[in-house]
């Protein structure tokens, strides 16, 4: 019976009744388990009887993996290309070594055209390897003709 205000003597009411229960004020023990039967659910509050959402659809799970391919390809094809390696010349050297020699450009071209040809290689890989008097000793006997 606590939980029940003591009784008004208002005239005209039967003794036989029950008293009406306590009014629920804001902030009191019992506000928590007011009912909320007319009022209306502010926006943005959920039903609680609605069902939880289902689990996404193959097509939507096929259009995101579709998505995060066409960006991972997006991403690879904007990073900028590797750097193609040259192939050296083996025989760089060579050519830097007659490109460094004091003799006339025209002396020069005669001597890298007879150079450049296939079968001289074993003369361009000599000449490689070989010492700067060799070349130069080489270089001034081909100009001048002998022994070719």
């Amino acid at each position: 019976m606590s939980g029940y205000a003591l009784p008004e003597d208002i005239t005209g009411d039967d003794s036989d009744t029950l008293p009406s229960p306590l009014s629920h004020k804001p902030g009191g023990e019992n506000s928590s388990n007011t009912s909320r039967a007319g009022i209306k659910r502010p926006r943005g509050c959920k039903s609680p009887s609605k069902k939880p959402k289902k689990a996404k659809s193959r097509f939507s799970q096929t259009t995101e993996q579709l998505n995060s391919t066409l960006l991972s390809l997006q991403k690879f094809l904007n990073a900028p290309a590797p750097q193609v390696l040259q192939p050296s010349n083996p025989h760089a050297s060579l050519w830097e070594r007659l490109e460094a020699m004091t003799i006339t450009t025209d002396d020069k071209i005669t001597v890298g055209q007879y150079l450049a040809h296939n079968e001289r290689k074993g003369m361009r890989d000599f000449l490689s390897s070989a010492s700067d008097t060799t070349l130069q000793t080489w270089v001034y006997k081909f100009l001048t003709g002998e022994n070719y």
